[in-house]
């Protein structure tokens, strides 16, 4: 099923062989949730599932129009969503272990509530673990609102990577993407 195509949206079909699994645990930020949902219904591929979690102190954020639109836009492409509430609040680590035992895919990516993703990153991400054999790909996220922001004392010694990545000695249980930053959240 093209997932991309409205007219097999009305056949209410979830596509089950999803390649990996999309974790994303989110807190009081309704907004943010609906742009990272919008960059997820903009990707051709690989097939995935949503596990989403919330611990917002009032209604989950799932429940606010924009992105409880985007998640009928998600299923209507096909793709499994899984939502829960995971409270009390342990803090952001705790969280993620959450999302991470509801995981059923070889390969996972935690997404922050707060990233967009560009349409093709998903499917780069993916490409990029099969090809060269690794357990984990990161793809750091760009902010914005600093691209004037010029730095050279910050970019002025980078050397690029000579010949092909090796994967390391250990044997991952998970293949892992990234494409967000490790924050802090208060407990």
């Amino acid at each position: 099923m093209d997932r991309h195509t409205s007219a097999n949206w009305a056949s209410g079909h979830t596509i089950e062989d999803a390649v990996l699994d999309i974790l994303i645990p989110t807190c009081n930020r309704p907004a943010e949730l609906a742009v990272t949902l919008a960059g997820l219904a903009a990707q051709e591929g690989p097939v995935f599932r949503l596990v989403l979690s919330d611990q917002s102190d009032g209604p989950p954020a799932w429940e606010h129009p924009p992105a409880a639109s985007l998640l009928r836009v998600l299923r209507a492409q096909g793709t499994a969503v899984e939502l829960h509430r995971h409270m009390p609040r342990r803090g952001l680590a705790e969280h993620r272990h959450f999302v991470l035992e509801r995981a059923r895919a070889d390969k996972v990516l935690f997404l922050d509530d707060d990233i967009w993703l560009e349409p093709g990153a998903l499917a780069r991400m993916s490409d990029a673990l099969d090809e060269l054999g690794c357990g984990f790909v990161g793809m750091a996220p760009q902010g914005l609102s600093f691209l004037d922001d010029r730095r050279p004392d910050q970019t002025g010694t980078f050397t690029p990577w000579q010949g092909p990545v090796t994967p390391s000695a250990s044997v991952p249980a998970r293949r892992l993407l990234s494409a967000g930053r490790c924050t802090a959240q208060p407990t």
